[in-house]
């Protein structure tokens, strides 16, 4: 028999935009709340391409979850990673092998990178999902100007300083020019290259002209000037299929492709 002094128990996983707004929007609201994340931090995703291009720091877009909720008197936070749901026993199991009821579930668990089935792209590309891949993504294209640095063969130097990024939207059409223009510490080395310019191939999905893409209005007026100067080169979609799939000769000999 349910208690009826007993308030409703609202189990929310995922603490990205919708699990943080919905656990914001019921706080103070006469229910229990346990908001369920692997991360104890909100991850502000727009802005991941900025740590990876060095403009921003981690902890800049991270800020802590139980930070947020600290004056809240029923809302709490327990970093944890899910790892399947009873609905009929309305019992939420996590990886550890601990059981939490709830009479609500908030499923905001996020999304993952899609690669439509293209494994060999995968297996060599980094996406941007997770403050993780954007650390990571970060430190192997510092890693690509070091070696170039060092480098004493042109062709492959020119593979070191080539990246591919798989997307024309917002994030794609920002992060194509830092790696091409200044690198992510904002000085243009390496220093011993002279003449060596950094080429960024940008890849997009369909049909679009050759000197635009569908999110060139997000970036003001001439992009397609602004890109050449940076170093990004056109064709952005010749070497990408329906479903987005890259083509080997896309990825092949570069320092990186970003997905």
């Amino acid at each position: 028999m349910t208690d009826p002094s007993r308030r409703p128990r609202v189990v929310i996983v995922g603490a990205g935009f919708g699990g943080l707004a919905c656990a914001r929007k019921l706080d103070g609201a006469p229910v229990d709340v346990l908001l369920l994340d692997r991360h104890n931090y909100h991850l502000f995703t727009p802005l991941l391409y900025q740590v990876a291009t060095g403009l921003l720091n981690p902890s800049d877009i991270a800020y802590p979850l139980r930070a947020i909720f600290r004056r809240s008197r029923n809302v709490r936070f327990r970093q944890a990673t899910v790892d399947g749901v009873d609905v009929g026993r309305r019992i939420v199991r996590l990886d550890d092998g601990a059981e939490l009821p709830f009479d609500y579930l908030v499923l905001a668990a996020g999304s993952v990178d899609n690669y439509f089935g293209n494994q060999a792209v995968a297996r060599v590309s980094i996406g941007l999902k997770a403050l993780e891949d954007a650390t990571r993504m970060r430190n192997h294209v510092l890693t690509c100007l070091e070696r170039a640095d060092a480098e004493t063969d042109p062709q492959a130097r020119r593979a070191l300083l080539t990246f591919v990024v798989v997307g024309g939207g917002p994030t794609g059409v920002e992060c194509s020019g830092r790696p091409a223009r200044a690198g992510p510490t904002g000085r243009r080395y390496p220093a011993s290259c002279p003449g060596q310019r950094r080429r960024c191939s940008l890849r997009h999905p369909g049909r679009w002209d050759d000197d635009r893409l569908p999110n060139d209005h997000l970036v003001g007026r001439g992009p397609a000037q602004r890109r050449d100067r940076r170093g990004v080169r056109p064709p952005f979609s010749k070497s990408s299929d329906h479903r987005g799939s890259v083509a080997a000769d896309s990825w092949s000999d570069c320092g990186l492709c970003r997905w």
